[in-house]
């Protein structure tokens, strides 16, 4: 009889690790996307002379 509780518990205990397990590593996995297709947006091709600096002043505002 003890025999048959030590096994009935430690199939228990297995049972009850596994769902602790599969429940917690499933909310630390992040869900994978994957995306088909080519992206509609090109990228810019611009170089040092296509960029400019801009010079910025505070525009005051009158009520």
């Amino acid at each position: 009889m003890l025999l048959i509780r030590f096994i009935l518990l430690a199939l228990l205990f297995y049972l009850v690790s596994k769902i602790f397990v599969s429940l917690f590593s499933a909310r630390t996995t992040e869900p994978q996307n994957t995306i088909h297709g080519n992206p509609h947006n090109q990228p810019l091709d611009l170089s040092e002379q296509d960029v400019e600096d801009v010079d910025f002043r505070d525009v005051s505002r009158d009520k």
